[in-house]
């Protein structure tokens, strides 16, 4: 079967994090299959850059799907999450439109 997650990657603070909504249904078996991708992401990008060790994260607070077949709509959605994240992070305020 097929499944999209969601990987980002901070080159700056060395940190990869993953997104799946399908987590909580796949169980530990998911989250054993999340760590290994992690960890070879982060092999490769230690060979790339030369540079120590990253810190590799599954995100709990991903949005979750119902149905099997919602991969795709999930992982677009948990992107647009995150980048509103990032840009929170960075500017330092709220992005909610003023009142």
């Amino acid at each position: 079967k097929n499944h999209w997650v969601l990987v980002h990657i901070n080159m700056e603070r060395r940190r990869i994090r993953v997104y799946d909504s399908l987590l909580r249904r796949r169980g530990d078996a998911g989250k054993a299959a999340l760590k290994v991708i992690m960890n070879n992401v982060a092999l490769l990008l230690k060979d790339e850059t030369g540079k120590g060790e990253w810190h590799c994260e599954i995100c709990f607070s991903a949005g979750q799907q119902a149905e099997y077949w919602e991969c795709g709509c999930f992982t677009l959605g948990n992107a647009a999450c995150a980048r509103l994240f990032i840009l929170h992070a960075v500017l330092g305020r709220s992005l909610a439109p003023p009142q």
